[in-house]
């Protein structure tokens, strides 16, 4: 990789972020397309940092940014615009400056979407059951009510917050059912089709924990998705197979998201068959 004057700095911020393969997925990809950029990892430790790191987007005119896990939501009040998909999902996780305005997007929707196409995956007139009601978690149903889905069941500790995006889903969505649960609620898996995790719990270092309670029964007509990529085996994907369920882990996604933020970023289409070896 050569950096000169003209370099780009794109880079992904959020907390923690020691597990994450974004940094050397772009820069493999950037040296693949010949893009004169470099792609680093910023750990933002708190809101007060957060908005540091927007100010130093503008001031250092840095090209673009990912956001992850804590702030797709808190990072919102700190941006000049919404795309149409971020301002409905209520999240973001790409950032694009544009001549020191910053436009917010959520490229976890598309994501999303083309893992489950490419995995031939079809939500039409069936049931989902997400795992969390954070950013991913609502581009996710988003992304289920858009493609026909007849019910979300949005399980989380906070209710509160699972109403919220249950409501969101009825508003938009009047088509598809959208109910809540406690996440620790006893046969929470039994009626789905589509399970998915959609919260951190199971991600590096904390690998030996799960976002459902032991004991949680799955039958092998399930298909259970986990949006954690690191490790690509979560313990959670390990339970399901142990019925006999196809499973998905996060890597696919993470491919996807990343190409969109590319494409918004700089204008360049990427496509999958090019790039999943750079992980």
């Amino acid at each position: 990789m050569r950096i000169n004057a003209q370099t780009k700095l794109l880079g992904l911020i959020g907390h923690p972020i020691g597990h994450s393969m974004s940094p050397t997925f772009h820069n493999r990809v950037y040296s693949l397309i010949n893009l004169n950029a470099v792609y680093i990892a910023f750990d933002v430790k708190d809101k007060k940092q957060l908005k540091m790191a927007l100010q130093g987007i503008r001031g250092l005119n840095i090209m673009g940014m990912n956001v992850t896990i804590p702030y797709k939501e808190e990072v919102i009040p700190y941006l000049d615009q919404l795309s149409k998909d971020a301002a409905i999902i209520g999240a973001v996780n790409v950032i694009n400056n544009d001549n020191g305005r910053l436009i917010g997007y959520n490229s976890d929707a598309m994501g999303f979407a083309s893992m489950l196409k490419n995995n031939g995956v079809s939500i039409n007139n069936k049931d989902a059951l997400i795992l969390g009601a954070g950013g991913a978690a609502k581009a996710i149903a988003v992304v289920l009510a858009m493609n026909g889905a007849r019910r979300i069941t949005i399980a989380n500790r906070s209710i509160e917050r699972a109403k919220k995006l249950a409501d969101l889903i009825r508003t938009t969505f009047p088509d598809t059912v959208a109910q809540v649960r406690h996440i620790g609620k006893e046969g929470l898996t039994n009626d789905a089709h589509l399970i998915i995790n959609a919260t951190s719990v199971g991600m590096w270092p904390h690998d030996q924990a799960m976002p459902i309670s032991p004991g949680q029964r799955f039958h092998k007509e399930q298909i259970v998705v986990d949006i954690i990529y690191n490790p690509q085996t979560t313990l959670f994907l390990k339970e399901a197979q142990k019925w006999g369920c196809k499973t998905i882990n996060g890597m696919e996604m993470l491919i996807y998201q990343a190409l969109e933020s590319i494409r918004i970023w700089t204008g360049i289409n990427v496509e999958y068959s090019q790039v999943k070896e750079c992980l």
